[in-house]
């Protein structure tokens, strides 16, 4: 209730207007993994395998848990 009277008395002395009410939405990101969620030996074995490769089924999941031995 106060809340409201307050914006009301925002909104009649100028202080604001109806769209700043409406708040753009707010775009976010996703963070880039920066290491390996595996232990580097099996990152490295999976890499020599050819599972980095973009053609790889496991290409995502390389991707995904060996971020650095793939890069």
């Amino acid at each position: 209730m106060a809340t409201q009277k307050y914006v009301t008395t925002l909104l009649e002395m100028g202080f604001i207007s109806r769209d700043d009410l409406h708040l753009a939405p707010i775009l976010t990101t996703t963070e880039v993994p920066c290491g390996d969620a595996y232990p580097k030996s099996y990152c490295e074995d999976q890499k020599q395998r050819g599972f980095c490769s973009p053609r790889s089924a496991y290409a995502t999941f390389m991707t995904d848990n060996c971020y650095a031995t793939c890069r």
